[in-house]
Parts: structure tokens; sequence; C-alpha cells
């Protein structure tokens, strides 16, 4: 059995300062740089990437549900993250957050809410639905995945 440094000297590379081009039918030895790297070079682009500005770009896509009566909503069946809530106004009362598709499960959260303007980050996730109980016509608008 050849031993590791068999392996590494019968696989050469070679330095081109300039990139070669190689077309139909023609082959290239392996190409390494000045400090003997072999080069890897990733010939398309990723998803979400931005050569112009040499970025990967990761946006949050989320969805959203307005609310403007007192009853139960079923946010999400399932599991899922609740990124905000904001409340546009409306009449003041009180919020019940449930991790449950139902509103019967453990609840994430339970506030009293004005009717001014406000908005509530939660950066969190719940495993088994988001259904939210509001006790007045609050307008709010839950942003979630």
């Amino acid at each position: 059995m050849a031993s590791l440094d068999d392996i590494v000297a019968r696989i050469k590379g070679v330095f081109k300062a300039t990139p070669i081009v190689v077309t139909d039918n023609n082959y290239s030895a392996l190409q390494i740089d000045a400090a003997a790297n072999l080069k890897v070079v990733l010939a398309s682009a990723l998803a979400g990437e931005d050569p112009a500005n040499d970025v990967l770009k990761v946006e949050s896509q989320y969805t959203y549900l307005y609310i403007s009566t007192g009853t139960t909503t079923p946010v999400k069946a399932g599991p899922g993250f609740l990124r905000r809530i904001i409340i546009g106004g409306g009449t003041a009362g009180t919020i019940i957050l449930y991790n449950h598709a139902t509103g019967v499960g453990p609840i994430i959260l339970s506030f009293d809410s004005t009717n001014a303007f406000a908005q509530y980050d939660f950066d969190c996730m719940f495993s088994a639905g988001l259904t939210i109980i509001t006790s007045a016509a609050t307008k709010l608008t839950v942003i979630f995945r």
C-alpha cells in the first residue's frame, strides 16, 4: 500500500499566474496558488449571495395576521417562531398567547394592553402551535413564521 507521501508526490498541480481556459475535449492540470494550495472555485452563486457587495445575505421570512376583535384566534398549528406583536389601537384589554393550536395549552404570556401604539418583541419558538385570545377589540398584528 502506498504511503501518504507517495500519493502526494503523484498528485501534482500547476501554478499559473493567469487562469487558463479549457475548451471541449481538452483537459487541464490541477491549479495551485503561489503557496501550493489547491485552487477551488465555486462556479455558481449561492442562494442569497450578493457578489456585487461581496456578502451573503440572510433574510428573515415572516408572515402576519391581523386581529381586531375580542376572540380566540388560532394563529398557527404546529411548531413556529413568534417574532413580534404590534398593537395599533382599538379597545384596551387582555391578550393571552398560548403554545397550543387551540388555546388550552401552556401560556407563553398574558398581558394587559392599552389602546396606544406599542410593539412587543418576543423572538421565541413555540412547539405545539400559537393561539391568541383577546378579551377586547384590540387592533393587533402578529408577526410569526
